[in-house]
């Protein structure tokens, strides 16, 4: 398990896997948390492969984040 963060986009990303190739994630599963978008990526076999938050300092201890690898923004 990963995670990454970055600050500039406030966004985490949790893997469940070591790599996610194009078009593996087939089902996206949105969940609304005040004002905060966490998705959930699964994979065709309905597997969990990451989770992905937006907002994530409004959802993530501040510990989590800081210990998080940090994130290239440019591709996002």
């Amino acid at each position: 398990m990963k995670i990454r963060f970055g600050p500039i986009d406030d966004i985490a990303n949790i893997r469940f896997v070591s790599k996610i190739n194009d078009g593996e994630i087939k089902s996206d599963v949105r969940v609304p948390i005040k004002g905060k978008e966490i998705y959930l990526g699964f994979a065709a076999d309905g597997k969990l492969l990451e989770i992905e938050i937006l907002g994530a300092r409004g959802v993530l201890r501040e510990e989590t984040l800081a210990a998080a690898e940090p994130m290239d923004e440019t591709s996002v």
